[in-house]
């Protein structure tokens, strides 16, 4: 659990190979189950290999947020909230109503400060948290029901 996550969540924020994200992490709980089931030595059943992934899911978004924060920390904050400004300007700039130009702009001046930009990044963190877990107990589930089961020696 613990190699497959941190595989999935390394994977998951290299800047190409992060398209993937949902299934890398999908394929990481299905491949806890396949490495507990050699361990244990036991049938995985369907519920085990969902609590297996969610573990997994787990291990692989701190894995991501730790890679995630340690690029914002070495890039700079600033560097990143001025990506964002100019990907909001240039939205802002696309819409002809003038009052959702004024609401973009808002918006923006509050995310690109310090503070709306931690919010932000802390409910990312979360959002990130949820879903890999969810992809990963999908993946654990989906694992268990395909090679789950041990062959029985006789």
């Amino acid at each position: 659990m613990l190699i497959a996550g941190g595989v999935a969540g390394l994977i998951s924020a290299a800047p190409v190979l992060s398209i993937g994200c949902c299934l890398w992490v999908l394929a990481a709980g299905a491949v806890s189950v396949l490495f507990y089931r050699n361990r244990a030595a036991i049938s995985v059943p369907v519920g085990l290999g969902a609590r297996l992934g969610t573990v997994t899911g787990m291990v692989a978004s701190l894995v991501n947020s730790a890679v995630t924060t340690l690029t914002i920390l070495v890039m700079g904050s600033g560097k990143m909230r001025d990506t964002m400004r100019q990907a909001m300007e240039q939205s802002a700039t696309r819409n002809p109503d003038p009052n959702a130009q004024q609401m973009v702009h808002g918006i923006m001046q509050f995310i690109t400060s310090p503070g709306g930009f931690a919010l932000m990044m802390t409910l990312g963190f979360a959002i990130n948290f949820l879903a890999l877990m969810a992809f990963a107990a999908a993946g654990g589930a989906l694992g268990a029901s395909l090679f789950g089961k041990r062959k029985s020696s006789q």
